[in-house]
């Protein structure tokens, strides 16, 4: 299996857009951790996705998580 660096990335696609829905994406990296998404529901993939983001960032990303699903993001049970 051949990882996918940001370098190679970047070079491979330079001038080209990059779509992918979500049911395609299984990790998210970050300097702050790994998100695993795959098979999670939105809500689970927001708590996922908040809790690897900048930490100023985490408590801004709950409250818009908040209104958008209606529900406080939470981790998988």
């Amino acid at each position: 299996m051949k990882l996918l660096t940001t370098y190679n990335f970047m070079t491979n696609v330079a001038g080209a857009g990059v779509v992918t829905t979500r049911a395609h994406v299984h990790y998210i990296v970050t300097e702050y951790g790994i998100a695993y998404l795959f098979g999670k529901t939105l809500r689970q993939r927001a708590y996922e996705l908040i809790r690897i983001a900048h930490p100023d960032f985490r408590e801004s990303l709950e409250k818009a998580a908040f209104e958008r699903l209606k529900v406080m993001p939470c981790r998988q049970k």
